[in-house]
């Protein structure tokens, strides 16, 4: 019930609606209209999704095929229409405005939907390389990798309320030891072992 539901929760682009912020409830009112839809929603639905057609494959389910259909398009989907050649976009508001991509004047690159783009399969092995690759840039501090950059300096209540947040405060572009570890996991799938305990150590209250 709940894949079908989010099946059904499209956007005009065909991904996942918004909602409430989706993970991050700081982005709250992207799709007060219905039109705003969320990446990373995506791929966690995507992630979802495999983990159930898994389970179908082991008990014969008929029912596989047709979530196997619906991860197959919705990858191709976010694929072509929302990967910028080094990062995937994190939104889209109501509006149509692009949230984490480069013609956001800031938070131009965010963490977590190019942690999952790696955790759902959504990335190729290519693909990976270079959102890791803008993610050390960009994001990487000393106590692990922060959320967004650059941080939201000026309110704008097509986003929401992370951009009325002190810029690197909270989900304004701070430290996410939530997101952090969905990045470490990230690193791990990519055999990058080392990297990813660097990034757990990081993060720890003894890293001072």
């Amino acid at each position: 019930r709940t894949m079908d539901f989010l099946n059904k929760q499209r956007g005009p682009s065909g991904i996942c609606r918004m909602g409430f912020g989706d993970w991050n409830d700081a982005l709250n009112v992207g799709d007060r209209e219905g039109k705003g839809e969320s990446v990373w929603t995506s791929m966690a639905f995507i992630w979802s999704l495999r983990s159930l057609i898994e389970f179908l494959h082991r008990i014969r389910d008929d029912d596989e095929k047709r979530y196997s259909s619906i991860a197959t398009k919705l990858t191709q989907l976010l694929n072509e229409k929302f990967f910028e050649g080094d990062r995937y976009i994190r939104a889209i508001t109501d509006n149509g405005e692009k949230i984490g991509s480069h013609t956001s004047k800031e938070g131009k690159i965010y963490l977590n939907p190019q942690s999952w783009a790696i955790i759902s399969g959504v990335a190729n092995k290519e693909r990976a390389r270079s959102i890791l690759a803008q993610v050390r840039k960009n994001l990487y501090t000393d106590f692990g990798p922060i959320l967004l950059s650059p941080p939201y300096t000026t309110y704008k209540e097509s986003i929401g309320r992370i951009t009325g947040d002190a810029p690197g405060s909270v989900e304004n572009g701070a430290n996410y030891v939530h997101a952090s570890m969905f990045y470490a996991y990230a690193l791990t799938l990519s055999n990058l072992a080392d990297e990813a305990l660097r990034i757990l150590k990081s993060v720890l209250p003894t890293n001072s």
